[in-house]
């Protein structure tokens, strides 16, 4: 493991200790990939990935979580770093967050409210362009990054969230530099309803001048929860850089050891479909591990000539 990695878990771990009224946790887990892919990595508008051909991917996590109360005040924080295969290191969430169980607020790095849930999403890749999805701001933002989540609970069925993110641009470079994302959710009985808008300012550099161009986008998500998993209808909608109109919809769950589901994204003339399928099972019988194999296929239409892409992954999990 990275020196300085070991050194801020121990370093995290021992400030935590010694607060008084507080809930340490220390846990790990890793995370490994078998993956075969029929497309060119270029082809693919998705997180990490794989080139073509079979590759292997993974990861070691390494959770940090504390909590303090003080009557109906409290102070959290969580802190995950990763070892990767490729020998780099990283971090994942790192944030603080305190308040009381009216309103608080959340700083660092993050991943806001979702809208637009995927359920287990194991490899969901897209031919040719990334399906928006409502998540331009949610973020897990990069270094130097301002990322900040208000949260007000107005009921134990009513709550909302109002994201912020701000990053200085850098020459040479297109991207969102601040953005809003207001999140209302509604929850009664075994339903929820969430709504949500992005309000962001996009960037670009053209010949040395500076093109500022605002954009907007929106989804809303019902889900109806199941004693062993959740279904998801989510749709959303908002503009491209290029101005295109984007509207995506989907299905989306997981019920039990089964996931999946069908996405189809639109943007201008170009379209995308994918579909995808997961299945979780006990591996060797051994307590929080799991094998998981996934499919999923992506077909471009109208202007989207991108490649079609088939994708197979196996996914081992175990928490230690």
């Amino acid at each position: 493991m990275n020196y300085a990695v070991r050194s801020s878990i121990l370093a995290i771990s021992t400030a935590f200790a010694t607060l008084p009224a507080l809930a340490l946790d220390l846990n790990a887990n890793i995370e490994f990939d078998t993956n075969y892919v029929s497309t060119e990595k270029g082809n693919t508008a998705y997180v990490g990935a794989p080139a073509r051909g079979a590759t292997q991917n993974g990861r070691v996590e390494l959770n940090a979580l504390a909590k303090g109360i003080n009557g109906d005040g409290f102070v959290a924080a969580k802190a995950s770093f990763l070892a990767k295969r490729d020998s780099d290191v990283a971090d994942d969430d790192l944030w603080v967050q305190f308040g009381t169980s009216t309103a608080d607020l959340k700083l660092g790095r993050f991943e806001a409210a979702d809208l637009f849930p995927l359920g287990r999403d194991t490899i969901v890749p897209f031919a040719g362009f990334d399906a928006y999805r409502a998540h331009l701001l949610r973020g897990r933002t990069g270094a130097d990054v301002l990322q900040a989540a208000l949260t007000v609970n107005a009921s134990e069925a009513v709550s909302f969230e109002l994201g912020l993110v701000e990053r200085s641009a850098d020459a040479g470079t297109a991207q969102v530099t601040k953005g809003l994302r207001p999140v209302v959710t509604v929850k009664f009985g075994d339903f929820s309803v969430r709504a949500g808008v992005e309000a962001l300012k996009f960037e670009s550099f053209n010949g040395g001048n500076t093109e500022s161009v605002n954009r907007t986008g929106a989804a809303l998500t019902g889900s109806y929860y199941l004693s062993n998993g959740s279904l998801n209808l989510n749709v959303a909608q908002g503009k491209n850089a290029a101005d295109d109109k984007t509207t995506t919809v989907g299905l989306t769950g997981v019920i039990g050891a089964l996931g999946g589901g069908v996405i189809s994204g639109k943007a201008g003339d170009a379209k995308v479909n994918t579909v995808y399928v997961t299945y979780a099972l006990p591996l060797m019988g051994v307590k929080n591990a799991t094998i998981t194999p996934a499919l999923a296929f992506s077909q471009g239409s109208g202007s989207n000539t991108a490649e079609d892409v088939t994708a197979l992954r196996v996914r081992i999990n175990y928490g230690f």
